[in-house]
């Protein structure tokens, strides 16, 4: 199987992993960390030094973004020791941007945050993940904060006495 796992640095993500790592996976499970970093506004750069700046900006949130990446793939591969974890720092719309890494990867599953910033509670969703499980070809599975705090952990098998 593979899983595409769609992180950000939010709390979100940080629950998501919690989640992930509390599950039984088959031995042959593969996963790929995606976060895409979001271009800045160009209109929002004019003027003496600003390019150099803006550039100074997106190597920083590149670098953020590698070891936000690197992070949770060993949280990945310490907890869950049979899968092989892959990471890939994207530029760009992350509603795109995540559904592309899961055609091009054929992942059956991604796994997104929900972030439910929306005012109404029926539209508990974040736009990311509701346009990722409305785009995608594969099973887009979304977890909300509160999910992984309710989740069980993993039993450890009991030793005969």
């Amino acid at each position: 199987m593979k899983v595409v796992v769609a992180i950000d640095d939010s709390p979100q993500s940080q629950h998501m992993l919690d989640l992930i790592v509390r599950r039984e996976w088959a031995n042959d499970t593969e996963f790929k960390v995606v976060h895409v970093v979001e271009p800045l506004n160009a209109s929002d750069w004019s003027g003496d030094g600003w390019m150099e700046m803006q550039h100074d900006v997106l190597r920083r949130r590149h670098k953020g973004a590698e070891k936000l990446c690197s992070d949770a793939r060993h949280k990945l591969e310490s907890h869950i020791p049979t899968s092989i974890v892959h990471y890939e720092v994207r530029e760009g719309n992350p509603k795109a941007e995540i559904v592309y890494a899961a055609t091009q990867w054929d992942a059956n599953k991604v796994i997104i945050g929900a972030h439910s910033r929306e005012v109404c509670p029926h539209n508990s969703l974040g736009s990311v993940s509701r346009s990722v499980a409305e785009q995608s070809s594969c099973t887009v599975e979304i977890i909300r904060i509160g999910a992984a705090a309710k989740a069980p952990r993993k039993e450890k098998a009991k030793s005969a006495k």
